[in-house]
């Protein structure tokens, strides 16, 4: 299951809820600020979802801005799903290590497409391929991917996901 912070978009997984997490709050709710009424609204994190809403485009600030740096454009990103790259804190939420791979590349994704990224190298391994539909099944989901091609398995390649942005 994805831990919510403080600025992610959302969506309502069966309402037409649109907003973005203001609050994390104690045990699995979320105050989020809903888009079309601009309301704070109250909801378990069961009941949403990440959404590619961009946060450029919502009627209020996120937070105060800070002083403006220029910005720089980061081309690709390369993420290492094999266990042991896995920080410990998501490691241990998770009975299923593909949970835990799941939920770090959620993470990983968001923060990329904060970064202006133009694409991402996911690296999942060999296996029994269960952990790369699971994937792909995210990755088409994600309005902001334009593309999804497999990278080359050679023995001194490593067996992955290559995904373009919008």
């Amino acid at each position: 299951m994805y831990e919510f912070q403080a600025g992610d978009p959302v969506r309502g997984k069966d309402s037409e809820l649109r907003g973005v997490v203001l609050k994390v709050l104690d045990e699995g709710w979320l105050m989020v600020r809903e888009t079309e009424f601009d309301m704070d609204v109250n909801v378990h994190s069961n009941e949403v979802v990440l959404s590619s809403m961009p946060t450029d485009k919502l009627p209020y600030p996120l937070a105060p801005k800070k002083e403006e740096q220029p910005s720089r454009k980061v081309k690709s990103q390369h993420i290492d799903l094999h266990l042991e790259s896995i920080p410990d804190s998501i490691r241990k939420r998770h009975t299923h290590p593909a949970e835990a791979q799941l939920e770090f590349l959620r993470r990983c994704l968001h923060n990329c497409l904060q970064q202006g990224c133009s694409h991402l190298e996911i690296i999942h391994g060999k296996g029994s391929g269960n952990l790369h539909k699971r994937i792909l099944e995210l990755l088409r989901s994600h309005a902001q991917v334009r593309n999804i091609e497999p990278l080359k398995a050679a023995l001194e390649k490593p067996h992955g996901i290559r995904v373009l942005f919008r």
